[in-house]
């Protein structure tokens, strides 16, 4: 059904990692026909008012999963009615690995492709795999039968086993797609996406809100990553960062040993399994948070450089976006955006 109404406000999360993206809206109309069934497709986009044709951005791409149907206490015979919806991660949550082949000796295109596809439904047009995995074959050790998974298992559950084991992470963009990408630290090529300065003449790019967090309590110097080697073999590789433990002069310094225990997926190798764990444990976790007027073209893995002292930041310093919030207000006409970055080391 075609559904009529003037938005009140919609407000929106792009989480870390580009998994579970969620959104919410209000709508408010004269009380009509809201047969809405659940999962329809929706999508949030926003566009900036400049006196000419709007331009607009897509925030998230998902589906709606619950709907409320409320009075208007202040307008009789006016409806509000609130959407909340998640991207298509939620979906496939509910969505179980019957009776699974055993994936060895797959590539990793045709695996993926099999499970997201064939079993869960997701368009061929949805599926964007970097063409650097896509030839990837998953090992088949003598004797073995591996990469055969649990039928009660979700398929979010296998789709991340076989994307580690291709040393891949995967994720939901803003348009739906399902994309993959190496494991590992992004690299950033020297040039910011935005600056945040404090002196800027711009009154869009003016921080209203920062904040600026260091922890040291998720640093790990000490990783054990257990698995198997092509042979079948049990293996127990260590990781290990002495300079944090040694070094009063090293940054981070914690000097003591911290554990991380890992157990590596099937297929995987217990070598990259510690060294990218190690690497992305092995830091302070240095959290920068902001909120500025409305950002549609700013989204996370962008980066940003902070061109001020104000925030008790060295002048200069990269971060990393990873997570966007954001909420439009219709009577306002105010877009704001709020995001959380991590210090690019």
């Amino acid at each position: 059904a075609a559904h009529q109404g003037k938005l009140e406000y919609v407000e929106f999360n792009i989480s870390q990692g580009w998994r579970g993206s969620s959104f919410t809206a209000r709508i408010r109309a004269d009380v009509g026909d809201y047969d809405f069934s659940g999962n329809e497709k929706a999508t949030v986009r926003v566009a900036l008012d400049t006196g000419g044709s709007p331009s607009y951005v897509t925030q998230v791409t998902g589906y709606l999963e619950a709907t409320k149907l409320v009075s208007d206490p202040k307008n009789p015979g006016v409806m509000l009615l609130e959407l909340k919806g998640h991207d298509r991660l939620a979906k496939l949550r509910n969505k179980k690995a019957w009776y699974l082949p055993s994936f060895a000796g797959w590539t990793f295109a045709d695996a993926w492709h099999w499970l997201l596809h064939e079993r869960a439904g997701v368009p061929e047009a949805d599926l964007d795999i970097d063409s650097a995995a896509a030839d990837f074959v998953y090992p088949y050790p003598f004797g073995e039968l591996p990469l055969k998974f649990d039928h009660t298992l979700d398929v979010v559950t296998v789709a991340d086993k076989l994307a580690q084991a291709a040393g891949r992470k995967w994720g939901v963009d803003q348009d739906g797609k399902i994309f993959t990408v190496p494991l590992g630290t992004q690299v950033y090529s020297g040039t910011p996406d935005f600056v945040l300065d404090a002196d800027t003449a711009t009154e869009a790019d003016v921080a209203y809100f920062a904040e600026f967090n260091r922890d040291a309590l998720s640093i790990r110097n000490h990783v054990l990553a257990i698995g198997r080697d092509r042979d079948g073999n049990d293996v127990l590789v260590i990781w290990r960062y002495t300079d944090s433990m040694t070094d009063p002069t090293n940054d981070p310094f914690v000097g003591d040993d911290l554990w991380e225990v890992v157990i590596t997926p099937e297929g995987g190798s217990p070598w990259v399994t510690a060294q990218f764990t190690g690497t992305d444990l092995s830091h302070y976790r240095a959290i920068l948070v902001w909120e500025t007027d409305g950002k549609p073209n700013l989204f996370p893995d962008h980066y940003v450089r902070v061109d001020t002292n104000d925030f008790g930041i060295p002048e200069g310093t990269v971060f990393r976006i990873v997570e966007k919030w954001g909420r439009l207000e219709s009577a306002s006409g105010e877009f704001v955006t709020r995001f959380a970055g991590v210090i690019e080391e």
